[in-house]
């Protein structure tokens, strides 16, 4: 299902849904904020490098707190966004599919 994306990075194209996250988006563009991956080589926010990390050490500390899922994350932002499946709340039906 195709989803709205108002908000577009002139520099790299990539779109958002919320203004908020385009915004702190365009801060990774601020070449006085990067620093480069010893790994990779690729640069990335100061405060991103943590969790781009991980991606190569396989470390994920946020653990789901619903008893009969396992699943982990490398940030807790992605953890957080999981957390929201089980709650009833977030639970709706697809407009297009249901």
């Amino acid at each position: 299902h195709a989803e709205i994306h108002p908000y577009s990075c002139d520099i790299c194209s990539k779109t958002f849904i919320f203004q908020r996250r385009y915004k702190r988006h365009m801060i990774t563009h601020d070449n006085n904020s990067k620093i480069a991956c010893t790994i990779c080589g690729k640069e990335f926010d100061k405060a991103y490098m943590e969790i781009h990390e991980r991606s190569y050490s396989g470390l994920k500390p946020f653990v789901c707190e619903h008893e009969v899922c396992e699943m982990t994350y490398p940030s807790n932002n992605l953890h957080q966004r999981h957390e929201r499946i089980h709650m009833e709340e977030f639970r709706l039906p697809c407009t297009y599919c249901e």
